[in-house]
């Protein structure tokens, strides 16, 4: 598959293209560009896994373009951590002038320069520290992001790993590998085609990819840059060092690719010996010289900022500080801060004698002058902030001392406890934590490893050791104590939520601390009986209405929106969190086994969980196993899916369950124990309920083969359908080779259809070839049709060049065609060379057309240049028309910016100014291409390496129709670099297309500011008309009023356009900078018998635009010009600005003349008239109805000149209205 450039960008499928250099995004959709400024790298990778950038509304002629970033799904199913706020805090810490003896060393500068090499840099050995390689980090970063900014097709991506507290996102591989591949996808200009690929063999997103797959992908990814450039920080703190040390040696052997690697560390011997022998590592320690004078440079800084301190006491602090810190920057950092709350000079020399030696000392010696009152505060709080399960805002971390563990009866909420302000926590932790941007965590990673150490377990500060058991159970009570807090309905929700800063981490986290504790002690237990009592609690029920462990994904939470019928009984959900001693006391207490939630009865629920032993106990107490309910239908069901039940566990909300979590295979004794006990107890294994029967769950889920043995020899049917087939089909498309043979040696139906395809199928397409081999030899029909076609199209598709060839072998119908498209597209489309080199070679159909078109015309709409280049030579109609989509290859490949391409196809004679007659809408782009050639669409789609191409290949410049010229579509998508150039090679600039529309015109519609001004130097027509207006008109009417003025200080005629309509728009907007230049300009106001002016201040009076209709009116010839018809319609207009009506008066309109009462009247009655038809309407609807704004203007003005005197008016309007709008006209 080749890849090639969109115009500098890296594309590998129909994406837009978006290309990211430096501080800007670049983004090239459906012929837009959008230059969006972004503050920094941190604001950049905010969006990137935040916002996602959402979607990029513009407009264009005659047109508004929807243009949604393609991927977001792609990204959402990634789930990439957020990888800026380590960042964030690096770079606040990162000193300007430090680490230069790094970044202007020979040994980055090679490292930037030359991909061979890998970097390794390590902090001072001994110390421990590694504050200077982590701000050092950040450093780094910024200059690669600098060097980015000049080099097309080169990416970069970073990740801090960070082992400061438990949250997975910042130590597993696997997510370290999810956020390189999110950030190199937005780098490279879309979703790649290696990752579209893995999304789509993962079913589209509904299943999580493993950490092979993620790997293999990255490697993909990779390869389409011309230069990447990763780096990682703090290596040693990553949680999966065996799997990242092997990624790192097998990407140190793909010597092909350009990649430039860099990590930080602590000298960790694991990590030093492991990757020592990789011959293009270069390592590079940051000893304690390295140091010094970026300690100096610290020091001197800090020192200034303490006005208070003089030069001698500046001196003698510098130079102890500097003198001892042997390398340690933290070590400088935490007693530099200290030393500022010293107030004498006696003061300062005392704590300089008394310095600890190292940053054990340091962290005992503030643990030590911790104030008693404090401590009890101090270890909650470092509890929490050691093995809290994602990084705690300042107000959630202060709010966990609002739990009272010293309370009579056990943890307990105590608002009382709580600090008076969040940032006390930074005065009681002080020198222990740091917080950034609301963010609080360790100061240092030292820390949590002396909080945990042997050297803290005696002496003085023993209180203040931790570990993971007892942390947890820490953190679990204070969680569950805050929980039932809420024991009383409504006493949370959305309305006061934010008053309660730990709600939703508590409701979230609580599980996965609880069971990580293994925690079973009085206080615990007796908190959980408080929160699953019978009957259901209030805090039960808000727990669920925060954090359903039932929603498993985030799209899904409903937060405080379930109704009590979808919150399930305390059984159900105690099974689900795996409490068999709650369980069991609820059903001494009288509990419904076979009360339902959302995946069933609580023992479908424990099989979903994979809590057998609360299975067995409730199958003791006689749980009904035939009863069919939730997700999965029966227990049977879930059983025979032997725990590989892809969703989210209770246990780690943010994992995803797979089969490297719930091992089966080591419990397959239980397992199969299970399902014998439910089938002896009475299950039915053909019964159909929720998504599938036993047997097919077995075989798809990759279960145990005894647990299909025993299913059949206990009658099930083995060619039962379930939703997505029969078993024999499942087990195919799993890979299950031992599955598939039990199954036809037990009769299995070969030759049966599911619901999409057969079983032959899904093994040709997940490219199974021992598994399409057996079902061949038994017969499968090798040219069933299937909802993807038949088993070679499937297996062309995915790039399975085994089974291809093997198909073809065993007399697949090469030419026939699936649902869409022939085996031949397919594999151009999905870019697979050595397959469309092998189907053209057994005498596939080249020219054959599909529902996109030709194998030649799909190939070209994705990118694949070098199947392009095949299918010419060997003898593809280069202008074969796509009769569903109108368009030929030259014309898709320059829409989609495809230089490489459309210069083969020019060279093998491609139609150079081929149209098409009718309407073709580009589905990607919602663009309209009717009756454009290639050369239009490239100028529309902003492609200007195309564009030069085709006008040096002889594209007609001037060619129209209903798409415009090509300058006119340049000029209206904002490309100016296109429509200079097409201007320097002659492009007629005054050439009318469709509706009399002119280049000037449609830049002008669109607000390009800078193209108005290119094409009016050029030469352009000013006072053109088309069929809406002149171009003055136009930036009028869309709001473009500095294109306006410029159009008048350019000599634009206000009078050229339809009547003085530039007038009655100025009017509209309510500019008066342009209403006065136009009336300077001398704007007719009295033209076609002064029904333009009446028209000017009929809209100023709409919109009460006093000072406009106090300008224009003086310069009226006669204020009683008007008629009297004209003047009832101006004053209705004014929508109830009764201020208006009284200007009107004020300037000389005649007030109450028979005629004009008589006209008033008229419009009073009408108004009535419409009052019936909106009666009927809600009040909310009135205040939106421009009607109503019309009956509410006409009362109005009718009171102010009749003094509402007419009785019988009067009468008929207070039948009418409503006691509200009464209210509202008086």
């Amino acid at each position: 598959m080749a890849l090639q450039t969109t115009n500098g960008n890296f594309n590998s499928g129909n994406e837009n293209a978006i290309n990211v250099a430096g501080n800007h995004i670049t983004y090239n959709t459906a012929g837009e560009e959008i230059n969006q400024k972004v503050a920094s790298i941190a604001e950049r990778l905010q969006v990137d896994h935040d916002e996602k950038f959402g979607k990029i509304v513009t407009s264009c002629f005659h047109c508004r373009v929807f243009t949604a970033i393609a991927g977001d799904k792609v990204h959402d199913w990634l789930s990439a951590p957020k990888v800026s706020e380590n960042y964030t805090a690096a770079t606040d810490l990162h000193l300007e002038g430090t680490s230069s003896w790094f970044i202007d060393g020979d040994e980055f500068s090679d490292w930037k320069k030359s991909p061979e090499h890998f970097l390794g840099v390590y902090g001072a050995r001994e110390s421990g520290d590694d504050s200077s390689p982590r701000t050092c980090s950040s450093y780094i970063i910024d200059k690669v992001e600098q060097l980015c900014e000049s080099q097309s097709l080169s990416g970069y991506a970073y990740f801090f790993f960070d082992k400061r507290n438990s949250d997975p996102g910042l130590l597993r591989f696997e997510n370290f590998l999810r956020s390189l591949l999110s950030q190199l996808a937005y780098r490279s200009g879309g979703i790649p085609g290696a990752l579209k690929d893995l999304y789509r063999a993962r079913g589209s997103g509904r299943e999580k990819p493993s950490a092979k797959s993620l790997r293999q992908t990255l490697q993909r990814v990779i390869a389409g840059f011309d230069l990447v450039y990763i780096m990682i920080d703090s290596l040693d703190e990553c949680g999966d060092w065996d799997e990242l040390l092997q990624w790192i040696k097998d990407m140190a052997g793909q010597t092909d690719l350009k990649l430039h690697l860099l990590f930080t560390s602590r000298p960790e011997p694991t990590i030093v010996e492991n990757l020592g022998f990789i011959s293009r590592l270069r390592q590079v320690s940051m000893e304690a010289a390295s140091n010094k004078s970026d300690i100096w440079r610290y020091l001197d800084v800090e020192l200034s900022l303490v006005p208070s301190w003089n030069e001698e006491i500046r001196s003698l602090i510098r130079s102890e500080l500097a003198g001892h810190a042997d390398g340690m920057f933290r070590w400088v950092t935490l007693h530099i801060q200290q030393l500022k709350y010293c107030l004498t000079l006696t003061d300062v020399e005392e704590q300089l004698k008394q310095l600890p030696k190292n940053l054990e000392d340091s962290y005992s010696r503030i643990l030590v002058e911790t104030k008693p009152s404090q401590c009890l505060k101090l270890r909650h709080i470092l509890h929490w902030l050691a093995f809290s399960a994602r990084a705690l805002k300042l107000r959630e971390i202060a709010e966990v001392v609002s739990v009272d563990f010293e309370a009579e009866h056990g943890p307990t909420y105590n608002p009382k406890c709580r600090f008076g302000n969040p940032t006390a926590v930074l005065t009681v932790c002080s020198g222990l934590v740091t917080e950034t941007d609301g963010i609080v965590k360790l100061a240092h990673l030292s820390v949590k490893e002396f909080l945990m150490s042997n050297n803290i377990k005696a002496g003085a500060i023993a209180f203040f050791g931790i570990n993971e058991r007892v942390s947890n159970s820490a953190i679990a009570q204070t969680c569950l104590a805050y929980l039932l807090n809420f024991n009383e309905e409504g006493s949370i929700s959305k309305r006061n939520i934010d008053s309660f800063p730990l709600a939703m981490y508590a409701a979230e986290h609580w599980v996965p601390h609880l069971l990580t504790s293994e925690d079973d002690t009085p206080p615990l237990h007796n908190m959980l009986l408080r929160l699953f009592s019978l009957p259901r609690s209030d805090a039960l029920v808000n727990w669920v209405q925060m954090w359903d462990i039932d929603e498993v994904e985030s799209w899904q939470r409903t937060t405080f929106q379930k109704a009590d019928s979808e919150i399930a009984q305390p059984i159900y959900y105690a099974c689900a969190v795996g409490q068999i001693k709650i369980v069991e006391h609820l059903l001494r207490d009288g509990a419904d086994p076979n009360e339902s939630g959302f995946y069933g009865t609580p023992l479908q629920v424990a099989l979903v969980y994979n809590e057998r032993k609360i299975a067995k106990l409730l199958l003791d107490w006689n749980a009904d196993v035939t009863i069919q309910a939730g997700k999965y239908g029966t227990a049977l069901n879930v059983a025979s899916m032997s725990g590989k039940l892809k969703l989210r566990s209770p246990r780690q909300p943010d994992v995803a369950i797979s089969q490297d979590i719930i091992p089966d295979c080591s419990d397959g004794a239980a397992s199969i124990e299970i399902v014998n006990m439910l089938l002896d107890r009475g299950a039915d294994p053909n019964a159909h309920a929720g998504s599938n029967i036993p047997l097919v769950s077995a075989a798809g889920f990759g279960s145990l083969i005894e647990i299909v043995t025993l299913l059949l020899d206990r009658g099930a049917d083995i060619n039962a359908q379930g939703d997505d087939g029969p078993a024999l089909q499942q087990a195919s498309g799993n890979g299950r080779l031992d599955v598939v043979a039990l199954l036809l040696d037990r009769g299995a139906d070969v030759k049966v259809r599911g619901v999409h395809s057969t079983a032959l199928q899904r093994a040709s397409g997940d490219g199974h070839l021992e598994i399409v081999t057996l079902l061949l030899d038994r017969g499968a029909d090798i040219n069933a049709q299937g909802d993807d076609g038949p088993a070679l199209q499937r297996a062309s598709g995915n790039g399975r060049l085994d089974v291809v060839a093997l198909l073809l072998d065993r007399g697949a119908d090469i030419k026939v065609r699936g649902v869409h498209s022939t085996a031949l597209q397919r594999a151009s489309g999905n870019g697979h060379l050595e397959i469309v080199t092998l189907l053209l070679d057994r005498g596939a159909d080249i020219n054959a057309q599909g529902y996109h078109g030709t194998a030649l015309q799909q190939a070209v709409s994705n990118g694949y240049a070098d199947i392009v280049t095949l299918l010419l030579e060997r003898g593809a109609d280069i202008n074969a028309w796509h009769g569903d989509g109108g368009h030929d290859a030259l014309r898709k490949a320059s829409s989609r910016g495809y230089l490489e391409t459309v210069t083969a196809l020019l060279d093998h004679g491609a139609d150079i100014n081929g149209k098409v007659s009718h309407s073709y809408l580009d589905t990607a782009t919602q663009v309209t291409d009717r009756d454009c050639n290639a050369l239009q669409v490239a100028s529309g789609y902003g492609h200007l390496e195309i564009v030069t191409a085709l006008l040096d290949h002889g594209a007609d410049i001037n060619a129209g129709g209903r798409g415009g010229t090509a300058l006119q579509r340049a000029s209206s998508c904002g490309h100016l670099k296109i429509v200079t150039a097409l201007l320097d090679h002659g492009a007629d600039i005054n050439a009318q297309g469709h509706k009399g529309s002119t280049a000037l015109r449609r830049a002008t519609g669109e607000g390009h500011f800078a193209i108005v001004t290119l094409l009016l130097d050029r030469g352009a027509d000013i006072n053109a008309r088309g069929y809406w207006g002149t171009a003055l008109d136009q930036a009028l009417h869309r709001d473009h009023l500095e294109i306006a003025t410029l159009l008048l200080d350019r000599e634009a005629d206000p009078n050229a356009g339809d009547g003085g309509t530039a007038l009655w728009r100025a009017s509209h907007h309510a500019d008066l900078k342009v209403v006065t230049l136009l009336l300077d300009r001398g704007v007719d106001v009295n033209g076609q018998e002064g029904r333009i002016g009446s028209q000017a201040l009929e809209r100023a009076s709409i919109q009460c635009h006093e000072n406009l209709m106090d300008l224009q009116w003086e310069l009226r010839a006669d204020a009683n010009a008007l008629n009297h018809e004209e003047i009832a319609s101006l004053m209705a207009s004014a929508k109830g600005h009764l201020e208006v009506v009284n200007l009107l008066l004020d300037r000389g309109v005649e007030a109450v003349t028979e005629e004009l009462t008589d006209h008033m009247r008229t419009t009073a009655e009408a108004a009535i008239r419409a009052l019936r038809e909106c009666s009927a309407k809600s009040r909310e609807e009135r205040e939106f109805s421009n009607m109503w704004k019309g009956v509410v203007g006409a009362q109005a003005v009718l009171r102010l000149f009749l003094g509402c005197s007419d009785p019988d008016l009067l009468e008929d309007e207070q039948s009418l209205m409503e006691e509200d709008v009464m209210e509202e006209l008086t």
